[in-house]
């Protein structure tokens, strides 16, 4: 194969890279596939043989860094046994990993919500993430480590959203610029709040 040339699987794999790069920097609306093309150094022809539409390469951006959350699946498993505050920093340092980067997808997941209403993947994941947490309270509060009232789902999507919300302000609307804040600080006291109002 000739230097400089990439076949099938290789070359779409580029095209979503560069589109996601494309789309974070300038956004999906005003990027065109023809932009697309010339970035990934193909012609507009051979575009459209691996991407029906413009469309067809945001899902496959989604669709590749959706399955950068799969590393947490590690993390859920790892320290069940310890205390809350050390279980937190565990979700949290692994969740805020992959937030991190995966902030350009968080972006075209809000700016293109209208595009994306129909992924409900995203939400799925946290929803199923905070599900698992919650369960994993429910049990903690039977112990008698953290109070009976606690609604533990809400618990844990709370402390995720606290999470999201950190990486999209810090990162992605530039509060670093502002006001830098490290992660493993806030991810410290985010823990320690959420600890001390769930102590019975």
């Amino acid at each position: 194969m000739p230097e400089g040339r990439l076949e099938g699987d290789a070359r779409r794999a580029q095209i979503v890279e560069i589109a996601r790069r494309l789309f974070a920097e300038a956004g999906y609306r005003p990027t065109t596939t023809r932009q697309l093309a010339r970035a990934a150094g193909v012609s507009d022809a051979l575009m459209y043989r691996h991407f029906a539409s413009k469309d067809d390469v945001l899902r496959a951006v989604v669709d590749r860094g959706l399955a950068g959350f799969a590393a947490m699946g590690e993390a859920a498993a790892i320290g069940r046994d310890r205390p809350l505050a050390e279980r937190l920093m565990i979700l949290g340092r692994a969740f805020l990993e992959v937030l991190d980067a995966q902030v350009d997808l968080l972006v075209l997941f809000v700016s293109e919500h209208q595009l994306l209403a129909d992924d409900a993947r995203l939400v799925g994941f946290i929803d199923l993430a905070a599900g698992g947490l919650g369960a994993e309270l429910a049990a903690r509060a039977q112990a008698g480590e953290v109070r009976d009232d606690l609604d533990g789902y809400l618990f844990a999507r709370s402390f995720m959203g606290s999470l999201v919300s950190f990486v999209l302000l810090q990162r992605a609307l530039g509060m670093d610029r502002v006001h830098p804040v490290e992660a493993e600080g806030y991810l410290a006291a985010q823990v320690h709040l959420y600890v001390r109002g769930a102590q019975p």
